[in-house]
C-alpha cells in the first residue's frame, strides 16, 4: 500500500504485482483519494493505452531490482558488479549500491537490499517511486524510463 503523500506525477507503482509482474503503470495526477496513470494494456489482438483512476491504497510499490535500474537509464559501475551509476550533470552522479560495504553492514542493511550513500549516511531504498523522488530531490530532474 502506499500513501498519496509519497507519490508525484511521473511516478511509476504497480498494482496486483505478485499475480502480475508487469501490472505498472505511470502516475499522471495525484489527488487526495485518487490517483490517475496511464494503462498499458495489450490482448493478442490489440495493445492500447488509456487513462485510469485508483486509490491510493490499491497500488504498491515496485521492488527495485537490476532491470528497473536499467530501464531507468543507470549503467552498471565498471568498478563493481553490484553498482549502478547515473550521471546527472557534468560532474555529478548518483551510485546505488547492492553489495555490503562495512559502512552498510554497520547500518543494518539486509544482504541484496539497494541502497545509496550521502555524506556517509545510508538510506535504503526499496521502490522505483522512491528512487524517482530522491533523484528529482537531488537533482531537480525527473527519473523517466529510458
Amino acid at each position: 500500500m502506499i500513501r498519496a503523500t509519497e507519490l508525484r506525477i511521473g511516478n511509476i507503482v504497480g498494482m496486483n504485482l505478485s499475480k502480475y509482474p508487469n501490472n505498472w503503470f505511470v502516475i499522471l495526477e495525484v489527488a487526495d483519494s485518487n490517483i490517475k496513470t496511464t494503462d498499458d494494456w495489450w490482448t493478442p489482438f490489440k495493445r492500447g493505452r488509456e487513462t485510469s483512476f485508483y486509490q491510493p491504497e490499491d497500488m504498491e510499490g515496485i521492488p527495485i531490482t537490476e532491470e528497473w535500474l536499467l530501464k531507468l537509464g543507470f549503467k552498471k559501475w565498471d568498478s563493481g558488479d553490484n553498482c549502478y551509476i547515473k550521471k546527472y550533470h557534468a560532474q555529478g552522479e548518483l551510485i546505488v549500491f547492492n553489495w555490503l560495504t562495512l559502512a552498510a553492514q554497520a547500518s543494518d542493511v539486509k544482504e541484496g537490499e539497494y541502497y545509496f550513500m550521502f555524506h556517509n549516511l545510508i538510506h535504503i531504498i526499496k521502490y522505483v517511486h522512491q528512487l524517482q523522488n530522491l533523484y528529482f530531490a537531488l537533482t531537480g530532474n525527473e527519473l523517466e524510463l529510458k
